[in-house]
């Protein structure tokens, strides 16, 4: 039987699991932060997903560009790294536990052979569990909905349809991390290239096979959007970082996407 409320798989291995410091840590990452673009206006944002020593404060920046009360539903859509999956994966817990509290979670309420319902898969991801601290800390806390996307579909036109018909007025977050290589100078290079995909709106550059990002899919969708909603692209904030357990440099990047 599915627990009512789904723990966190990302406390004490990527962000601190004692409350206490959870908060402090937090606090000293929105602490420089300010925002870039109208909270108002804010439709969408691209943010990375991975232990916070690294992303911390990539992510806050991000984050910080929310509404502290806003009232639209956020809907997270994250890639399937340590799951095989072949087709859009949802929860269907009625909440989600952080070492802050839990925050409620909307199940997909109207079928659709494109989305299936398994929390297995969100057993194992943390692509998700690392953004929930950003968002508890910075915001009232609104409800949310969890999407795992494969790497790849033939139906975009119609994910994008479906998310629009059922998640009006939502603010959609696309968790991505970029390139990782052994070189920064590479990443660099690499990364600069992909935003400005990002940018200027080329699907076709993350629908190249292996595209240089965590989430080709989710981008693919944002993309395809924001250019269906008229939505406006912000580069928010960018950095490369040497992750010393895999012996790279790895690029993150937030983007907002306003109306």
């Amino acid at each position: 039987m599915t627990p009512v409320s789904k723990p966190s798989t990302a406390a004490r291995t990527l962000y601190p699991a004692d409350p206490a410091i959870l908060r402090a840590s937090l606090s000293s990452l929105f602490l420089p932060t300010q925002p870039l673009v109208s909270s108002v206006n804010l439709r969408a944002l691209i943010v990375p997903h991975d232990a916070w020593q690294y992303m911390g404060t990539i992510s806050a920046l991000s984050y910080a560009q929310l509404s502290p009360h806003p009232n639209q539903h956020i809907v997270f859509i994250a890639p399937a790294v340590h799951s095989h999956i072949s087709t859009l994966i949802t929860d269907t817990h009625t909440s989600w536990t952080t070492p802050l509290g839990r925050i409620r979670h909307r199940m997909m309420q109207t079928p659709t052979t494109l989305i299936q319902p398994d929390d297995r898969p969100f057993l194992k991801e943390t692509s998700i569990d690392v953004q929930l601290p950003f968002l508890q800390y910075h915001t009232t806390t609104p409800s949310i909905s969890s999407f795992l996307f494969p790497q790849t579909s033939t139906h975009i036109t119609e994910i994008v349809s479906y998310f629009v018909a059922h998640f009006p007025q939502s603010i959609f977050i696309v968790c991505s991390n970029l390139s990782s290589h052994e070189m920064n100078e590479s990443v660099i290079s690499t990364d600069q290239t992909t935003i400005h995909s990002i940018l200027f709106g080329d699907m076709d550059y993350f629908a190249q096979k292996h595209p240089p990002v965590t989430n080709p899919l989710g981008i693919q969708f944002l993309l395809q959007l924001s250019a269906g909603c008229g939505l406006k692209p912000q580069l928010l904030t960018y950095d490369s970082t040497f992750i010393s357990e895999e012996k790279v440099f790895r690029g993150y990047v937030g983007v907002g996407f306003v109306d």
